[in-house]
């Protein structure tokens, strides 16, 4: 059997290097500076208009770009019925600086539609964000604890490790592209976190299942070679699937709204790092895993044999030699 290797685990040791400094300056860029957190986790002003007239999700898009000029930070702008609900970031500590900001906005969407009335206006705090990342964290963990012990189950100790590790570097790295390019996270970033996690395992997976074939089948062959004969064998669907939804997001990203913009760039940077990582993060595990068992085994076995070498030895030694006669 010939193997088509592209040479890529002869990196493993420097790509998993890199990975390892990537996500140490995430947890200190994390500890320093923290994420931009949207309105659905910092809070924010809600005012309710009535606009007077019918007024729906179209309406809805074309008032955003009044309201872009006008408020600086996040807004949001829904249609309910003929109501109109805008959020915005505003600081509760700053009555005056909330009412002005109120006040230019009410100005600019009357130059638009001239009969809408304030119906409510109301602070929303961070409680409900709060509660939703610990809620994320905890189905993060969860649907990590199981998928490990079905892969566990399935296929074996090592390729659960490897797909839990890659699944947790994915995860990590789309944390990290939010967190460098200063974007801010809102509960469609959570949306993306759990996508990716899903489409991350399913990929290991896919070329885990083929490397697994491959050790029963090609007996003399390193598990490094294969590692690059599967990949080369998977390669042609990995290019199919991830290329597919890398273009798909990559469009939304340049045409979409910032709220698309913000589910977009996280779920471009979970399906570049959930196709390296299946390789070159994943799959060295496995290999080192099982070198490492490999060489316990040997360890063992070497063991056993001076063991055995010993006590043959003394036997044979401490057998009572014949007392010498005396003349």
């Amino acid at each position: 059997m010939q193997n088509k290797a592209f040479g890529l685990m002869k990196f493993s040791k420097y790509t998993v290097v890199f990975s390892a400094l990537v996500i140490l300056a995430t947890i200190v860029v994390f500890i320093t500076q923290g994420f931009v957190m949207g309105i659905d986790f910092s809070g924010g002003t809600l005012l309710t208009l009535d606009m007077g007239k019918t007024f729906g999700n179209t309406e809805a898009a074309a008032l955003q770009n009044v309201v872009d000029p006008v408020i600086p930070g996040d807004f949001q702008v829904a249609a309910s019925n003929n109501q109109c609900i805008i959020r915005f970031q505003a600081a509760k500590d700053k009555p005056d600086e909330e009412m002005a900001l109120r006040e230019s906005l009410m100005a600019e969407i009357k130059k638009v539609y001239p009969d809408v009335k304030m119906v409510n206006q109301d602070y929303v705090g961070a409680t409900a964000g709060d509660q939703m990342i610990a809620n994320a964290l905890i189905s993060v963990a969860i649907a990590s604890g199981m998928m490990l012990a079905y892969i566990w189950y399935r296929f074996e100790f090592a390729f659960a490790v490897g797909a839990i590790a890659a699944l947790l570097h994915d995860v990590i790295i789309m944390a990290a592209v939010m967190l460098f390019t200063r974007t801010q996270i809102n509960s469609t970033f959570i949306a993306a976190l759990l996508t990716i996690i899903g489409f991350s395992v399913n990929d290991t997976i896919v070329l885990f299942d083929r490397i697994r074939e491959n050790v029963k089948r090609y007996k003399d062959m390193s598990r490094e070679e294969i590692v690059e004969l599967s990949f080369s064998e998977t390669l042609t669907r990995t290019i199919n699937t991830s290329l597919t939804v890398f273009v798909t997001i990559t469009a939304l990203y340049i045409v979409g709204v910032q709220s698309i913009k913000e589910f977009a760039l996280p779920l471009i940077a979970g399906t570049v790092s959930g196709v390296y990582s299946t390789i070159m993060f994943a799959s060295p595990i496995w290999v080192w895993i099982h070198r490492g068992m490999d060489n316990r085994r040997k360890r063992k076995l070497e063991e056993r044999k001076q063991g055995k070498g010993g006590k043959n030895n003394k036997a044979k030694n401490g057998k009572p030699k014949p007392a010498k006669s005396k003349v």
